[in-house]
């Protein structure tokens, strides 16, 4: 059986069950795997364009004997997913946020039949907020996942409309906001350490300060401690 980290297990977690499912930079092929094997998904889609990495996902897949119901291809982003493979749910994660909207972006029409988008960026987290919600997406639900003393924030997203939030409301998650994540309170108080840093930086700085950008990071110390006295 495959025991997935913390991170991949929550991923796992909102996958809806029965979907077909397109793995998007499968890395090893753990999640492709793990998805098939506790029959979340009848089949999976593993996409990896990196060598060493789809070789391994290959080995794991083999070794499994599940070469029928997990597909690995060799590919960028989205041009893995064919027409036939009717895929209704799109797994992306553990990548750079910007490099996340720049596959959805340049496929965008291999989205038209996608009901469930799952994401999981490691940077530019608010920018993929915003391009989602501007992208005729809503953001339908947020989990944290945590290893060690990283945070990891997931967002499953859904066709359809909703109105884009301030600023500071897309650093911090709307549903995550709105939910009770048993982790948001450490995650809050992670942020709010790292917002006086920069804070007591841009203080010190010698250089001249953008208003805007220092305004940002107080708005933001003083939305997490509003949040905190609530928690």
């Amino acid at each position: 059986m495959i025991k997935l980290t913390p991170r991949l297990k929550t991923i796992a977690s909102l996958v809806p069950e029965g979907s077909r499912a397109a793995d998007i930079g499968a890395d090893h092929g753990y999640l492709s795997v793990f998805l098939v094997e506790q029959g979340i998904c009848p089949k999976v889609i593993a996409g990896e364009k990196n060598e060493k990495p789809l070789r391994k996902a290959e080995e794991l897949v083999k070794s499994m004997g599940l070469e029928d119901r997990v597909l690995i291809r060799q590919g960028d982003g989205l041009e893995v997913i064919k027409n036939w493979d009717k895929v209704n749910t799109v797994i992306i994660a553990g990548m750079g946020g910007q490099t996340l909207i720049n596959i959805l972006r340049k496929d965008y029409n291999k989205l038209k039949d996608i009901e469930t988008l799952i994401l999981q960026p490691m940077t530019d987290i608010p920018l993929v907020r915003k391009w989602l919600i501007e992208n005729n997406y809503k953001i339908a639900r947020e989990e944290l996942a945590r290893e060690g003393k990283q945070f990891y924030e997931i967002i499953v997203a859904e066709p359809g409309e909703e109105e884009l939030p301030d600023d500071i409301i897309l650093e911090l998650g709307p549903r995550l906001l709105e939910g009770k994540d048993p982790l948001f309170k450490a995650y809050l108080l992670k942020k709010l350490v790292l917002a006086k840093k920069v804070i007591e930086n841009l203080k010190k700085s010698k250089q001249e300060i953008s208003p805007q950008k220092y305004n940002y990071w107080i708005n933001l110390a003083h939305k997490i401690e509003e949040e905190l006295k609530c928690r």
